[in-house]
């Protein structure tokens, strides 16, 4: 039988004994079945009803026997429970266990762990969330972690919406189809922080590492470092020294700087131009405390990439970008992101295919276990006019993460734009009903259902995306409504539009768009002349984009075509 062994408590099963390093602690038969089942499964929440069910189950207690036992429970380890060590209240719910568990005597495999996911952490009460701290633990270590050329990291796009107090992190590991989950807890009181952490085999549930740290707040790096050590040796990966490496960085010693990285990344979430600018102040803040702060560049190079796409001056906004990334790569060659969204800059302003291949190569040779590279890369040969190569690599995004709705959408987009429809289409439908509500995801499946003749359905898709009230995604929407002969809805949006392109808040292709289904060819040209002249991201679009095929062959759109000296064409 098994030895459960936290901070300076042993609890022998076998012998169903508690010790205090050698002495001998005296527990009632029941007291000591509540806290095995809850030094059993730590940082798992364990309802009231469970409870019942495990250790009564013939016989029907109130919840008085149960808050005794647990009572005693914390008397015997000497525990707290306004500012528990060993055991927490969930109000309402029921009681988790925080302390990480040591097991002898029984063994746990690691074998086959490649397939890593961690989870957002949790804090101990619900009062007590701080949404940055918790998705910045975690996006830390999926940083980190993704480095290993042996292992595959779910991005935390991926598992953010894994945030409840009583989630079962097997659960959600099984969910997203990995080998094992890293699932963790933060509790911060004043200047101190307590983290838990535990990584659990996904098949049975096996723990092959449960620790805690208790340490001043400004030490949460030792705490992260020490964590993906202890992960890498627990899933047996034999690092070498480039692995080492990257696995021993971090972006910066300054707790501050760290703090206003966290609230600019939470700010890029959406994807929309207000909220990167403000992630911007933050970013510039981290690094007034931290010029040395790589990743800070990395996030201002992105967040000016969200900017560009919709902005009024996407050449301002490139630059920004471009200087920021380089900046990165002077810092830390080693940060593969930084090498993507130079690639990115490359292919959506500079319209320079060879130079943006070459990057991109560099950023998945850093990080090949990353699926925004591999979908941004393959977003680059769609919008060229490679559309076989697009899907080869956007099979390579899904092969990364299947699960992930951004990788299926990348697919979606390139299946569309190499004419493939039928299978855009079902690839899109199958990532609609995996997840509901993500915007790219409807967007593309709304895009490939128009470009297949099913008009009502990309309506419906379409109007789902265009909630986020991007200018590009109502651009299309508007179209479809043109398409379906509801002009009313079309001349509402189109007067939405032509507002909004006033104010130089939204692209020259979305009016594009609207005038291609009218079958306005001057106004068309004359909107797409101007995306031209602003260059970015939707102007190859001319030569790749399904729906505008009929306006091809027309000699303005040959002219328009040879500015951007496609890999095909040369």
């Amino acid at each position: 039988m098994s030895v459960l062994r936290f901070g300076p408590f042993s609890l022998d099963i076998g012998r169903r004994r508690l010790q205090r390093e050698d002495v001998e602690v005296s527990l009632q038969p029941k007291v000591f079945e509540t806290l095995r089942y809850l030094a059993e499964r730590p940082g798992r929440v364990v309802t009231r009803e469970e409870f019942q069910e495990q250790l009564w189950p013939d016989t029907f207690v109130g919840d008085a026997a149960l808050t005794r036992c647990v009572k005693e429970v914390r008397r015997a380890l000497g525990d707290d429970p306004k500012a528990p060590r060993f055991v927490s209240t969930i109000p309402k719910i029921g009681y988790r266990f925080e302390a990480g568990v040591e097991q002898t005597g029984r063994t746990v495999r690691s074998d086959g762990v490649r397939v890593l996911a961690v989870l957002p952490f949790r804090p101990l009460q619900d009062d007590q969330r701080d949404p940055g701290l918790e998705l910045g633990m975690a996006d830390a270590l999926i940083t980190r972690l993704s480095g290993l050329r042996a292992l595959v990291v779910r991005p935390l796009g991926t598992t953010r919406r894994f945030t409840a107090l009583d989630q079962d992190p097997v659960a959600a590991g099984r969910e997203l189809g990995v080998d094992a989950v890293v699932d963790g807890s933060l509790q911060r009181v004043g200047e101190r922080i307590r983290v838990s952490v535990r990584l659990l085999r996904c098949d049975d549930g096996g723990a092959l590492l449960a620790e805690q740290y208790d340490e001043d707040f400004e030490d949460v790096f030792h705490v992260q470092d020490a964590v993906c050590r202890r992960i890498a040796a627990a899933v047996s990966l034999e690092l070498d020294h480039v692995d080492a490496a990257r696995l021993a960085r971090h972006g910066t010693d300054d707790i501050r700087a760290y703090h206003h990285f966290l609230r600019g990344r939470l700010g890029l979430d959406h994807i929309v131009p207000d909220e990167a600018r403000r992630s911007i102040e933050h970013f510039e803040r981290a690094l007034e405390l931290d010029p040395g702060y790589a990743q800070a560049f990395v996030s201002i190079a992105e967040a000016n990439i969200i900017i560009a796409w919709q902005g009024l001056d996407p050449a301002v906004d490139y630059e920004r970008a471009r200087q920021a990334a380089q900046r990165a790569v002077e810092l830390d060659p080693q940060i593969g992101s930084a090498w993507s969204f130079l690639a990115t800059v490359a292919w959506e302003y500079d319209w320079d295919w060879s130079e943006s291949d070459r990057l991109f190569q560099r950023a998945v040779e850093l990080a090949p276990n990353v699926v925004d590279t591999w979908g941004h890369y393959s977003a680059s040969c769609a919008f060229s006019g490679r559309g076989e190569r697009a899907v080869e690599l956007a099979r390579r995004a899904v092969a990364v993460d299947g699960t992930s709705s951004m990788a299926n959408a990348w697919l979606t987009q390139a299946l569309h734009m190499a004419g493939h429809s039928e299978e855009a289409v079902r690839v899109g439908e199958a990532n609609v009903a995996r997840a509901p509500g993500a915007p790219f995801a409807l967007f593309t499946l709304g895009i490939a259902c128009l470009h297949a003749g099913r008009v009502d359905a990309a309506i419906d898709h379409l109007e789902q995306a265009a909630a986020t009230a991007r200018p590009d995604f109502l651009g299309v929407l508007t179209h479809a409504y043109l398409r379906a002969g509801r002009e009313r809805e079309a001349q509402t949006l189109e007067a939405n539009l032509r507002e909004l392109s006033s104010a130089g808040a939204a692209p020259p292709l979305a009016l594009a768009m609207v005038h291609s289904a009218r079958g306005d060819s001057d106004s068309f040209f004359e909107a797409m002349e101007e995306a031209f002249e602003r260059r970015g991201l939707h102007a190859p679009l001319l030569a790749s984009e399904p729906l505008l095929e009929p306006y091809r062959a027309d000699p303005r759109a040959q002219a328009l075509i040879r500015r951007l000296a496609l890999p095909h064409s040369r």
